[in-house]
């Protein structure tokens, strides 16, 4: 078999294991997203009630606008923060670049997977009719996937050669 096509199958194969990784790690870290929506809600002087995949904030929708753009994006600004971090440490590190999906995958299955719990959707109905948080709240969302995207294609996740030549580097050197 030629070897460039062992390395394109190899690439592909550590691909699919890859993303399935991610898919299965968000959703054990799932606690760590809900504990972003508890923190504003103990912090604006509420009462959460938190259980593995969803926080209830009593009496959040009489809070200011602010409040609530808080507590619902808590998350989301908190992955920014973390999504920047792993942007700076995959300039020195090459395997920080794998972990860069995650804060993406996090908001995406919470966006699709439960519809109508999505923090996006609880957003909009209490903030209604006012839609200055739900615009904001999709700026950021812009702005995370904008960051996810360069990153992609500044350190090509999507590529496992890297891994693979070192592999293949060492057996021939051994």
């Amino acid at each position: 078999m030629e070897e460039s096509f062992r390395i394109k199958a190899l690439n592909i194969s550590l691909n699919v294991t890859y993303y399935c990784l991610i898919i299965i790690l968000t959703y054990f870290l799932s606690p760590i997203h809900e504990v972003f929506h508890y923190i504003p809600c103990k912090a604006i002087g509420l009462t959460p009630d938190m259980s593995y995949f969803r926080v209830d904030c009593f009496r959040i929708e009489t809070k200011s606008l602010l409040y609530q753009f808080l507590f619902f994006m808590g998350p989301y600004l908190f992955e920014g923060i973390i999504l920047v971090v792993l942007f700076k440490l995959a300039d020195g590190n090459n395997y920080w670049k794998y972990a860069i999906p995650l804060p993406a995958f996090d908001l995406l299955s919470n966006y699709i997977s439960i519809i109508n719990r999505s923090d996006f959707k609880s957003l909009i109905q209490n903030t209604y009719p006012s839609k200055i948080p739900f615009y904001a709240s999709m700026a950021l969302v812009s702005i995370l996937l904008l960051i996810t995207a360069r990153a992609y294609y500044k350190y090509r996740i999507y590529s496992f050669n890297f891994l693979i030549r070192t592999y293949i580097l060492k057996r021939r050197n051994q």
